[in-house]
């Protein structure tokens, strides 16, 4: 899917807009203070929302993946708050995480080894089927897609 804001969240209760996969459901959205202490409830919400929609991606996945956009959004952004949403579809789900925008855009870096942080798209990278990253005048908005895996037998 290209990155671009067009229907990256759809419409509440609908599918998202023409050119998305059949399906799409959503988006659940909350909104979040900037604040570390906010985490926990973020990754409570997220991986609520996928355990829920049964199969739709690992709960675990999904509570990882938003805790390192949500600490890059605190970390990076400006403050004050962030939005944290998803959108569901047959094969998984979107997970968005937006703030007000900070002085650089998201990338994957290659952090010394003593170094504590700057591996948190590296894990995003890995677990994601898809991620990506795009502004809408100064908000940042990172996005990543999780797929469902079948039953282990």
């Amino acid at each position: 899917m290209p990155d671009q804001p067009v229907g990256v969240l759809g419409r509440p209760g609908q599918p998202a807009e023409p050119g998305h996969p059949e399906g799409w459901r959503g988006p659940d959205w909350r909104i979040f203070d900037a604040t570390p202490r906010c985490g926990k409830e973020v990754r409570d919400w997220i991986t609520r929302v996928v355990a829920q929609h049964g199969g739709l991606a690992d709960p675990d996945d999904a509570a990882l993946v938003v805790s390192e956009l949500f600490t890059n959004a605190v970390v990076h952004g400006p403050g004050g708050q962030v939005l944290v949403a998803n959108c569901r579809w047959r094969d998984g789900v979107r997970i968005i995480v937006c703030d007000g925008g900070g002085p650089t855009s998201p990338q994957v870096r290659q952090p010394a080894r003593s170094e504590e942080g700057g591996r948190g798209l590296q894990v995003v990278d890995m677990i994601a089927a898809a991620w990506g990253q795009f502004r809408v005048g100064p908000v940042q908005v990172v996005w990543c897609d999780l797929e469902s895996h079948p039953a282990s037998s």
